[in-house]
């Protein structure tokens, strides 16, 4: 596969500012030189409250970008990267004062008590949970915006500090809610944009505003092109180019052609370009957002904005709520219903998820629906009972639009999906987590997706920055995504197979898990948990366009080969698109149709990336500094005293920073893990979300007094543990 030559207009600094004493980022300003200006508003200055991305620059990063594509005749073109202020503002709010103390009532049923005390909480205070089980009957759902439902101890807590909310085996929907509706449509006051809501811009002129309120979540989308609905995939390009029209949404022809109830899920019907916004201002019918567009909505695809429905007008949002330091589990319900996952914001403005284990979920572990600048932190997501597709073993998830919210410093381990994303917003950023083994339970020697914007088209503009994972991946099962940018990331091209994943069989004759034993990695018959299929370091599939890669390490020192036996290579290229020996980028490829996608590899940018198949650092032109950041102006608390950045692309003598561990030595058989119980030393690194992964699972040892601490009360040697924080 040819590599892409450098762009004709190879300019752009992007530029960043910094929120919250200058930690987060909140601006790309100005955009790459390639960008439109922000428009123009005659609107009055933002209210005090709606001062949310406006902050003071930290100064300009030096990472070129070429230009970006135009959208129409007579404007500029699309900067390939979008002001990444993720999250809330600042951050999460410490909020100390408790309204109510409950503890376990010992009956069938407690989330009454805790519903009625959320009702009843004021503003900014707490509802505390002392240790204990609480069963969840009929779900916790936020009755009122601005409370803090908080435990006692959430990851790493033994027993006695543990707050454990266990659904009970009725339960339909998920254990905890945070939103005033389980189900929110998009169905109330809609109007048609009367211009192009211009990338970069935070105000549009709409055809009516009457039945819309400052303070609304709003989505604003769009349709696809015609042109890039054709039956079939646009794959052969003309050279330099997409094959697609603007705005390069293209749905999978196969599974989800014209007519398709699939067009209508986590979309309003055939609108898949979708971003979730806050109304600040209204002035007639011209309306400012707290946030710009990440993208331009244009009248040509017939751009609208949209409210959502509640008792006939439009529905407030949950705002500024948390949900900290406890344990989550859930479990099916019976007959034909299941649960709907174990905590969903739906939504939501400004609210968070912090320091919560979340365990047995069935549906999303934690998802991020129809929401705005929410915080999923310093949490542990794992073990789902319904490790296959179809939305039942998901990890970490957004859907529907949503838009500017932050997922940091969690761990994903042990699902179908450990993350993913379906119809998303833009703006969201994914950063410095570990996640880890995402399988299928009836093909367990199959590869699934490790970091994925797409699973559904048309999720753009999606940063993903310092993770730790097996495979930076994207898949066309519904359709495509544009303008993801991947800064920083490690993919070791292999999955670890934490126990009990090391020795996961299934059995094709009783269809069922274990009752076997594999003879070898291929055994048709008993299917071992290995990299048997579909293993890469970078997958970008048909249709996804415009990809940056930027500084990111592929592979590992020591990475195992088994069960392959070629080695690792540069690149894999269709039509055949071989797995051995191991490529570290599969570009343009899809599963089911052989050749490859020319616009993919057309609209690619590599910049910087490291592989331990060639052991040399990859450069567009020439080699440069690279940024430590797009969202981050320092390096965040959590990180302690670990080195920050850790992951260099762009330093072949040292491209990721390294932390000694004990694991369980690789199988030459079966290229899984041993169940022998030996532990040998081995390269790591040096992410905290990763060595609190080896702390819960006492791979690494932690301190007796960890066991009997809180998170409120953790001694310097338990923070990671307890809080996700290193020392």
């Amino acid at each position: 596969m040819r590599r892409p030559a450098a762009p004709v207009g190879f300019l752009a600094l992007l530029a960043v500012s910094c929120l919250g004493g200058c930690r987060r980022c909140a601006e790309s300003a100005p955009f790459a030189k390639s960008a439109p200006p922000p428009q123009p508003s005659t609107l009055p200055a933002l209210p005090a409250s709606a001062q949310n991305a406006i902050v003071p620059s930290c100064g300009p990063s030096t990472q070129p970008f070429p230009t970006g594509p135009t959208v129409a005749a007579g404007q500029k073109p699309l900067s390939r990267t979008t002001h990444w202020a993720p999250g809330i503002p600042g951050g999460i709010p410490e909020r100390t004062k408790i309204c109510k103390t409950l503890a376990p009532s010992g009956t069938d049923s407690d989330d009454g008590a805790i519903n009625d005390a959320i009702k009843d909480c004021p503003d900014n205070q707490v509802v505390k949970l002392g240790p204990g089980t609480y069963r969840i009957k009929h779900a916790i759902s936020w009755k009122k915006s601005n409370v803090v439902l908080r435990g006692s101890g959430g990851p790493g807590a033994g027993p006695a500090a543990q707050t454990r909310l266990v659904a009970e085996p009725s339960l339909y929907g998920p254990v905890v809610n945070m939103g005033f509706d389980l189900f929110p449509h998009p169905t109330g006051a809609s109007t048609e944009l009367r211009e192009d809501a211009i990338q970069g811009a935070d105000s549009v002129t709409v055809a009516s505003a009457e039945r819309f309120h400052v303070g609304d979540l709003v989505v604003v989308d769009m349709t696809s092109d015609p042109k890039n609905d054709q039956h079939d995939w646009i794959v052969k390009a003309p050279a330099g180019a997409t094959g697609l029209a603007y705005p390069y949404s293209e749905f999978n022809p196969q599974s989800s052609p014209p007519g398709s109830d699939s067009r209508t899920w986590f979309m309003r019907p055939n609108r898949p370009i979708a971003q979730m916004m806050e109304i600040a201002a209204i002035e007639g019918a011209h309306v400012r957002f707290s946030s710009p567009f990440h993208l331009t909505f244009d009248r040509a695809h017939s751009a609208q904005m949209t409210a959502y429905a509640y008792n006939g007008d439009a529905s407030a949002p949950l705002a500024n709520s948390g949900l900290e330091d406890l344990y989550v589990a859930g479990l099916p319900a019976p007959g034909s219903n299941t649960q709907q996952g174990n905590i969903s914001l739906k939504l939501a403005k400004y609210s968070w998820v912090k320091n919560v284990e979340s365990d047995r979920s069935n549906g999303e572990s934690i998802g991020i629906d129809e929401s705005f600048r929410c915080v999923v932190r310093d949490s542990y997501l794992h073990s789902t009972i319904n490790p296959n597709p179809g939305g039942a073993g998901y990890g970490l998830e957004f859907s529907s639009g949503a838009a500017d919210n932050l997922a940091e410093n969690n761990i994903s381990w042990n699902f179908n999906k450990v993350m993913l994303m379906r119809a998303a917003g833009g703006g969201n950023v994914v950063a410095y987590n570990y996640m880890d083994d995402g399988y299928i339970a009836y093909q367990p020697n199959w590869v699934e997706s490790g970091l994925n914007a797409a699973h559904m088209t048309h999720s753009h503009f999606e940063l993903f920055e310092g993770n730790l994972s097996f495979s930076l991946a994207t898949e066309d099962t519904w359709g495509n995504a544009s303008f993801i940018t991947w800064l920083r990331n490690l993919a070791t091209a292999h999955r670890s197979g934490w126990p009990p994943l090391n020795t996961t069989t299934f059995n094709t004759e009783t269809k069922a898990a274990g009752g076997c034993t594999p003879t070898g990695p291929t055994d048709s018959h008993c299917i071992p948990y290995t990299d048997e299929g579909s293993r890469a370091a970078v997958t970008v599939s048909y249709g996804h366009v415009f990809y940056n890669f930027i500084g990111n390490v592929l592979g590992s020192r020591g990475m195992p080969n088994a069960p392959q036996h070629d080695g690792f290579a540069y690149e894999s290229v269709g039509p055949k698109w071989p797995g051995d020996p191991v490529p570290m980028w599969m570009v343009g490829f899809d599963l089911h149709n052989p050749g490859t996608d020319e616009g993919v590899i057309n609209t690619l940018f590599r910049d910087g990336n490291y592989d331990f198949a060639t052991k040399q650092t990859h450069w567009n032109a020439e080699p440069h500094a690279l940024p430590s950041s797009f969202y981050l102006c320092e390096r965040p608390r959590f990180f302690g005293n670990y080195a920050w950045p850790w992951v260099d692309g762009g330093n072949a003598g040292a491209p990721y920073h390294e932390h000694a561990f004990r694991f369980f030595p690789l199988s030459p058989t079966l290229g899984s893990f041993e169940s022998s119980g030996e532990r040998v030393s081995y390269p790591g690194f040096q992410l905290p979300a990763f060595v609190r992964f080896l702390e819960l699972h006492e791979v690494e040892g932690v301190p007796a007094a960890c066991k009997t601490a809180t998170a409120a009360q953790a001694p310097q040697e338990c923070r990671l543990l307890l809080t996700g924080y290193a020392p």
